[in-house]
């Protein structure tokens, strides 16, 4: 039973409602509320085949390639830590003067930035 509650505590901070709220919010602000619908049901869909996809075939690809759970874990930790410096470099990047852009929601930002990688995260 504690494992449960540690791979639930786990898959919801990872995978949180939190998080995706300011950029759905930022997306679909100049959305009609059917568009709006729209996307956050194609987000979800997308990332939910990308999270079953990854759960079924990930084991079965470690096996095949006899990955120990150790090397996964340091590839993991070095993605993740890319992806964070990244972020950090963005921040003392020269700013540009542009005047912030009107953005005009489509379908497809329900796939890219919404369902990856703003739901399933790296």
């Amino acid at each position: 039973m504690q494992v449960n509650m540690q791979i639930f505590a786990f898959l919801f901070l990872m995978l949180g409602p939190f998080k995706i709220i300011g950029p759905f919010a930022k997306i679909t602000q100049n959305a009609d509320p059917t568009l709006t619908r729209q996307i956050a049901i194609r987000a979800i869909v997308f990332s939910s085949i990308a999270l079953i996809f990854a759960a079924v075939l990930g084991q079965r690809i470690m096996s095949n390639f006899d990955i120990p759970m150790p090397i996964l874990a340091i590839s993991a930790a070095l993605v993740l830590f890319l992806v964070a410096l990244l972020n950090i470099i963005k921040q003392f990047a020269t700013p540009s003067a542009h005047v912030e852009n009107v953005i005009i929601p489509t379908l497809d930002m329900a796939i890219n930035p919404l369902a990856f990688p703003t739901i399933v995260t790296p």
